[in-house]
């Protein structure tokens, strides 16, 4: 606390306004702390995001304040100038904060490696989301805040055909609100910000909003297939607020209509926005299916010319609460110093002296059992008549082939716990693909 104080009368004092910025970001990290006070390791993980939910909502508070009084209460133009100034770091950092409450977004951990926010890593959602809580009531009364100033703000999106669509973001908006505690606030900050043209806030806290969206993947208390169908509900509403939209702009732009030059300039500029938008979803769509197609018809030819290998399995958890069920899976036998010489876990690839993925001579034994034996040193080395090559793949830090994972349909954790050999399909180069998983003498499952 003495620290915020501190950095707030250095703000006061020093002109540059990048430098009232930085101080008042200082200040808000400063509270932060002084709020999370008594955070240590023996609190749950739902205790600690559940905090740090409230430091971040406290922290606004005092940013919505302050906006409030720069406005109603006409300061002199120098103390409005400080008081901005200071105002656009503290808002930056309270919007990091929030996001910490979140915890991870979606697929960003596992495309930059292990260990990235391990704060997100279990139970985010735990004990902030419950139904009837009071952070998730809060979240819907600001994102209902937000709505209300946008149409005070904003007053022609509740009338004329701009109603209709505009009730649908409402409705959807509040919704989304309470089973994502930290969407609201976003959306309160991001509303007041483009209200007052501060489109740097206002796409910040649109960030934030995408970054806590992306997070309801990991919220535990929902199956896979109910947050699926939550995002395809939320699309749905959106495309059809879209659609509406679409429909109030060309009544407007109806030949023979008097609506003024400049609206009607407005509308073709609108209309033309929307081709190029269309023209875009179909690109994108397109690119999709062809890039996904060409996967589909190589990992297709890989089964059907590959030859069928088994590999023993290690001990595995048989299912993963974040990602629905699945096994984890490890080559039981990795031959000494091999670990250690392609990179010790943690390593980043780009620090590892090896540039292509590393290759394995693997002893084929009876029915087609594999046990890995060396390092390859090329893809052309010379094999004996029952080696092969297999190429393996770094997943967090460890080297599998092809996969670490078996994903199953849920509640089949029991027919797949016996699982003891991983089926491959291997091709002469090496490149493998999993195929199945057998049980102790290689029965099917």
């Amino acid at each position: 606390l003495l620290y915020a104080v501190l950095a707030l009368g250095l703000a006061v004092a020093v002109k540059p306004a990048w430098m009232r910025s930085i101080l008042g970001a200082a200040a808000a990290m400063a509270l932060a702390l002084a709020l999370l006070r008594g955070v240590n390791e023996e609190l749950i993980l739902g205790q600690i995001l559940g905090r740090l939910w409230w430091s971040a909502a406290a922290l606004l508070c005092v940013w919505l304040m302050s906006q409030a009084w720069a406005r109603f209460a006409t300061p002199a133009p120098h103390v409005a100038r400080i008081v901005d100034a200071i105002a656009d770091g503290w808002v930056v950092m309270s919007l990091l904060v929030l996001t910490s409450a979140a915890g991870r977004t979606f697929l960003l951990s596992g495309a930059l490696g292990g260990g990235l926010n391990d704060l997100g890593m279990e139970l985010p959602h735990t004990g902030i989301s419950r139904a009837l809580s009071l952070p998730a009531l809060v979240s819907v009364a600001a994102a209902a805040a937000a709505s209300f100033w946008l149409w005070t703000r904003w007053p022609s999106l509740a009338r004329g055909a701009s109603a209709a669509p505009a009730a649908v973001v409402v409705v959807l908006s509040l919704g989304l609100s309470y089973i994502m505690p930290t969407l609201g606030l976003a959306l309160l900050v991001m509303t007041v910000a483009a209200t007052q043209r501060d489109w740097r806030i206002a796409t910040l806290a649109c960030a934030v909003a995408l970054w806590v969206v992306g997070s309801f993947y990991y919220q535990l208390q929902w199956p896979l297939a109910h947050k699926a169908l939550a995002m395809v509900v939320a699309g749905a509403l959106l495309g059809v607020a879209t659609w509406m939209a679409h429909r109030s702009l060309h009544a407007d732009n109806k030949p023979g209509r008097d609506i003024g030059h400049g609206h009607s300039a407005t509308s073709m500029s609108s209309a033309t926005s929307l081709r190029w938008a269309a023209l875009a979803i179909v690109v994108s769509v397109t690119a999709c299916l062809v890039v996904s197609n060409v996967g589909i018809v190589d990992k297709e030819r890989l089964i059907a010319n590959g030859q069928p290998v088994f590999v023993r399995l290690m001990p595995v958890d048989p299912r993963s609460l974040m990602q629905g069920d699945f096994m984890r899976l490890a080559p039981s036998q990795m031959p000494d110093g091999v670990q250690r010489e392609l990179g010790t876990r943690g390593t980043p690839a780009h620090l590892r002296s090896w540039r292509e993925k590393p290759l394995m001579v693997a002893k084929i034994g009876a029915n087609r059992v594999a046990v890995l034996n060396r390092r390859a040193s090329s893809r052309t080395e010379a094999l004996a008549a029952d080696e092969l090559l297999i190429e393996l793949t770094e997943r967090d830090g460890r080297f599998v082939i092809a996969s670490d994972a078996w994903f199953f349909r849920e509640g089949e954790a029991a027919r797949w716990q016996p699982a003891r050999f991983a089926e491959y399909r291997i091709t002469p180069d090496g490149r493998a693909l999993l195929v199945n998983l057998r049980g102790e003498k290689l029965e099917a499952l």
